[in-house]
């Protein structure tokens, strides 16, 4: 399916002078730093493992930073007309070491940052911004991820825990020691009920969000792990209704897979397939009305899927290396999507049309998000930056 390109964005290479030290240490872990697509299968942890104890309830204190209006539509001045005249954007330092994930929180003024160095940013979303260093351990964050109230930022990552933060002052509500060696991603359903855990041991954990307790396991029917390595789930969401949750798997010997699980009477049911792929499956992304799933695979393409159709609606080509990170616009018009050959590119989703390529200038980009009203884009970048595009006034 061919595609149009309507124009290019540099970002100017130039390092902010300010670094900014840590907060408090939350606990160190001694292991080195590995990345699961180049080292063996870890030991699984027992299935009957649990939590010592029952975490303690997650508050959520009212902070006055944080606005109660969630934008629900994109600006009038958005475009595609703007979308073409992006400028320079502005950016935000996070250390030296890859970002794996983005969130901007539901009312569009914080951005959280999970990076490999084993910390967690925080930033209010604004230039000139100081971070706020939710310091973990020493092993890579993968995940972030905002409660829907806004107050709560859930974290992930090598170490296998499960970390709540008070969005307000940056401290830490509970730890839970998941069941999975390495967690990949985390996400919190529309409804803010339930918390989805995913990573690498053909398992996604179902937790209730507010106190992190285990209800439900879901397995994966394609999940074969071996020495030549493991299932990783890669992407994971849940539908705008919280009815059900799609995942991908990402095989590193032999592609991969897409299945969804549907709620019924409370539990989510077994998996049902849904495509199978020659390539890894590194992200997938819900559209706000349900309609469409976005999965971005590690063969450079990504695919629009129809939910009610069950079938393929559209490849988006035009990356020229895998792509890491997908994510709708609010009103679901455009598509964003970062990849190792260091662009963020925007797609108009209704016939797959490439509006514009953000060359990084920084190395490969790792991960996307759009804030809730539109106007701005945050990339995440290898080395460390997070980027953020305007896109309207």
């Amino acid at each position: 399916n061919d595609v149009k390109r309507m124009g290019t964005v540099h970002v100017p290479r130039r390092v902010p002078a300010l670094w900014i030290l840590g907060a408090a240490m939350i606990g160190a872990c001694a292991q080195a730093e590995q990345t699961p697509a180049a080292t063996a299968a870890p030991a699984a942890r027992s299935a009957q493992a649990t939590a010592t104890t029952a975490p303690p309830a997650i508050p959520t204190t009212t902070s006055t930073e944080v606005s109660s209006a969630t934008p629900t539509s994109q600006p009038e001045g958005i475009s595609e007309a703007s979308l073409a005249e992006i400028t320079a954007p502005y950016l935000l330092q996070a250390g030296t070491a890859a970002i794996n994930s983005l969130a901007f929180s539901p009312q569009g003024n914080w951005i959280a940052a999970a990076s490999a160095d084993g910390s967690i940013y925080l930033w209010q979303a604004q230039e000139g911004s100081t971070a706020r260093v939710l310091q973990v351990g020493t092993r890579p964050v993968r995940s972030v991820a905002f409660s829907p109230d806004g107050e709560t930022l859930v974290s992930g990552g090598d170490d296998g825990t499960i970390r709540f933060w008070r969005v307000s002052d940056g401290t830490i509500a509970a730890e839970i020691d998941s069941l999975l060696d390495r967690i990949y991603r985390v996400t919190y359903a529309p409804d803010g009920s339930t918390l989805a855990v995913a990573g690498n041991l053909c398992a996604i954990e179902v937790r209730d969000a507010r106190l992190g307790i285990l209800i439900q396991t879901l397995t994966q029917p394609n999940c074969h792990v071996s020495s030549e390595g493991w299932v990783g789930s890669w992407g994971v969401a849940f539908s705008p209704d919280s009815a059900s949750l799609v995942a991908g798997e990402g095989h590193p010997c032999c592609g991969g897979s897409l299945v969804q699980y549907q709620l019924q009477a409370g539990v989510f049911g077994s998996a049902q397939r849904l495509r199978g792929y020659g390539a890894s499956v590194q992200d997938v992304a819900y559209s706000p009305d349900g309609s469409t799933l976005a999965v971005a695979t590690s063969s450079a393409v990504i695919e629009l899927y129809g939910m009610e159709e069950q079938a393929l609606l559209l490849e988006l080509k035009g990356h020229a290396y895998r792509v890491f990170d997908v994510d709708f616009s609010a009103d679901g018009r455009w598509l964003a999507s970062a990849s190792r050959d260091a662009t963020v590119r925007i797609w108009r989703t209704e016939d797959g049309t490439l509006l514009q390529t953000l060359d990084t200038d920084m190395g490969p980009a790792t991960a996307v998000a759009f804030s809730p009203d539109g106007t701005q884009l945050a990339s995440g970048t290898e080395s460390g930056t997070v980027i953020v595009w305007r896109l309207g006034q």
